[in-house]
């Protein structure tokens, strides 16, 4: 797999003066947006034009579960999951709720318009000891946050113009 190597460089420029990041676990104070992850895109496959367009959005579960659904419906439809790159998906509800918007886009922006669209997050929420304050955003997050995040993920999701 790839990963992501961040140096800290001044508002200036000088990259003479650059920093290694401090540790994820001194960044993030629940709420903030210090520390967080670039959000990720939908799927990189151009929807079909002859079968149906199922889109599944989702943590690393749902990247689990993406490529047996898209056997069973492969007559029918072409099923793709989001965020595409299979590195542990749409994390915690709160990088949901700050990322939603480019998980239903395709990597050059534009708004996708799947027949069907089949979401999950849940397990970086729900143990209580995945996250024990100060969380690392991306990873993990509070399960108190569980459900007034789905719930504005939700409200998103029924508002976004492509998914009318």
């Amino acid at each position: 797999g790839w990963s992501v190597v961040s140096t800290c460089i001044p508002n200036g420029g000088n990259k003479s003066a650059a920093q290694t990041p401090p540790s994820p676990a001194l960044l993030h104070v629940v709420g903030s947006t210090i520390g967080d992850q670039v959000c990720k895109t939908g799927p990189p496959t151009p929807f079909s034009r002859t079968r149906k367009n199922v889109l599944i959005v989702g943590d690393s579960v749902s990247i689990g579960y993406t490529p047996f659904v898209a056997a069973e419906m492969d007559a029918v439809a072409l099923v793709q999951h989001s965020p595409w790159g299979g590195d542990g998906g749409a994390e915690e509800t709160l990088y949901g709720i700050r990322c939603i918007d480019n998980l239903i886009r395709a990597p050059d922006g534009t708004p996708l318009s799947p027949d069907v669209l089949m979401f999950n997050w849940g397990l970086h929420n729900s143990l209580s000891g995945n996250c024990t304050p100060p969380c690392i955003p991306g990873q993990s997050g509070p399960p108190a946050e569980y459900l007034p995040n789905l719930e504005k993920i939700v409200e998103f999701l029924q508002a976004a113009p492509a998914l009318k």
